[in-house]
């Protein structure tokens, strides 16, 4: 068991999540690094979500559950517990989403990185995207590469959802709630601006697209990031604005998919078909989540 001093606090929204919630917290008492602590922030659910979180704090205190009173949304929850994260006494912040789960080394990939690059404030590992019958359906995410900076505010190189990054470069920023969608992106983008970042090989994050997708909050997206990227405009007027008519084309690039029926198949394509060592890797994951008491 690892016991390096490096405390990660994981932020966990989770609103009806009762189908998946549990899986999602087992993947963490299973991880090969145990100096985490986790901040599930119910948004409002009414279903058996508390009662679940509530039987794992009985026996694991490193879960907290904050609840709130009535369903606000994702970037809500996502500012509240990232509020408790900054209260808390970490050095890193990570994320999960209550309907998805961890590899058991992903934790510990990111800490020995930081670890290994003081200089690095941000580090992300590959996701592996899996269909509702929690099925290995593509990979996505940069290969390795050098250390890189985020000179300026473009696109994001890489998933909110498998990041990790140090507390100490959050200062005032938060998850913008008036953005109903992409609240994620948006903040990476303000901490990652002017940060060196590092993208990893390892697959670590289990991303399950069958419960997050559809096409309507994709579409929405779009609008919502060239908002993000309007926040920008005074310090970069012509990059941002080349962004903000991108962002709009794709939404029509989207639309065009959708009404001809190709909707799935843009979505598919935003991974990679994973491989047969990537797939052996998922199997042995899943096996040793689902045999984890």
């Amino acid at each position: 068991m690892n016991v390096s001093t490096k405390n990660v606090c994981i932020m966990m929204p989770a609103y009806n999540a009762q189908e998946t919630i549990s899986r999602a917290l087992k993947s963490l008492q299973f991880q090969s690094y145990s100096n985490w602590n986790c901040i599930i922030v119910d948004d409002g659910s009414t279903d058996a979500t508390v009662k679940i979180v509530e039987e794992f704090i009985v026996n694991d205190n490193r879960f907290k559950v904050v609840k709130m009173e009535k369903n606000m949304g994702r970037g809500f929850a996502r500012k509240l517990a990232l509020s408790y994260c900054l209260k808390n006494d970490c050095d890193f912040i990570a994320m999960l989403d209550a309907d998805d789960w961890y590899y058991p080394n992903k934790l510990k990939d990111q800490v020995d990185k930081f670890i290994k690059n003081p200089d690095i404030d941000v580090i992300s590992c590959r996701m592996a995207v899996v269909d509702k019958n929690s099925n290995i359906i593509g990979v996505r995410g940069n290969v390795n590469n050098p250390v890189s900076t985020f000179y300026q505010p473009s696109n994001v190189p890489m998933p909110h959802a498998s990041t990790m990054f140090r507390k100490s470069i959050v200062g005032e920023n938060t998850y913008d709630t008036s953005l109903k969608y992409g609240q994620d992106m948006d903040f990476l983008r303000r901490i990652l601006l002017g940060r060196k970042y590092l993208l990893i090989n390892e697959v670590g994050y289990v991303y399950e697209e069958g419960y997050s997708n559809n096409f309507l909050k994709s579409f929405l997206s779009y609008f919502y990031s060239a908002k993000s990227y309007s926040k920008f405009f005074k310090r970069f007027k012509l990059f941002i604005s080349l962004k903000i008519i991108t962002e709009y084309l794709k939404a029509s690039r989207l639309l065009a998919y959708y009404i001809l029926c190709r909707y799935e198949t843009a979505i598919q394509n935003r991974s990679k078909k994973p491989n047969q060592l990537e797939i052996l890797e998922f199997l042995k994951a899943r096996k040793y989540l689902d045999g984890f008491k």
